[in-house]
């Protein structure tokens, strides 16, 4: 027996887990509660405003999700920067002084196009109470937190990207999320993917992706 359905036996919960995923984009591969959502075990509200990423959620998605183009964050206009790696597109500007020491952050980063964007605050959202919060908002995740105070008041738990250095022009780094979420409550549980990097110009045995031992990211439940 899989540990979902063990869990979903021992459990029983009278609904599933309802989790909401703010920057779905499936571009960084399988989602933390992919195995839930396979197993019927939860309900997924996801937020994605790249046309592509949005058109893919779509495709492929089963009869317990839901996705939307709405841009989180504090409910004002801001400017969204498409950048050339799909995943790197932010509200914030990438800080081309902090992606060259890393190859090869500043190709990666780079701006091809600007989008005047509305924000929606997660507090003003129209959305059903949630269970968990799956965040990756590539350097806007303070922001979404800390409009979201009141609907995370009956969250269980949040699921966000940390960054130990800043990609971005004024990106909150590690510390001041955990601050944030630790004023609401909530406590480090667990570091499910670090990510580590060369810093450049060093590149190991030719190979860009394999890491040195500086800290860069982490997925933090």
């Amino acid at each position: 027996m899989t540990s979902a359905l063990l869990l979903r036996d021992l459990v029983r919960c009278s609904r599933p887990t309802s989790v909401l995923d703010i920057g779905a984009n499936p571009v960084d591969g399988r989602a933390p509660y992919k195995e839930m959502l396979d197993y019927g075990l939860c309900t997924v509200t996801g937020f994605e405003p790249q046309q592509r990423a949005l058109a893919e959620l779509e495709r492929r998605k089963g009869p317990m999700e839901r996705y939307l183009p709405h841009v989180v964050g504090d409910g004002r206009e801001h400017r969204l920067k498409i950048t050339k790696a799909e995943g790197m597109t932010s509200l914030l500007t990438p800080d081309q002084n902090q992606l060259r020491l890393f190859t090869p952050f500043l190709e990666w980063g780079s701006v091809v196009e600007e989008l005047d964007v509305q924000t929606y605050r997660l507090d003003d959202l129209d959305i059903d109470d949630f269970d968990l919060l799956k965040i990756d908002v590539q350097g806007a995740e303070l922001m979404v937190l800390q409009n979201g105070r009141e609907r995370l008041r009956d969250a269980v738990a949040v699921h966000t990207e940390v960054s130990f250095v800043p990609l971005y022009l004024g990106q909150p780094t590690f510390g001041e999320l955990d601050g944030e979420l630790r004023s609401q409550g909530f406590v480090p549980h667990s570091m499910p993917a670090v990510k580590q990097w060369a810093i450049a110009p060093t590149v190991f045995d030719n190979d860009i992706y394999r890491p040195g031992n500086q800290l860069l990211e982490a997925d933090i439940v």
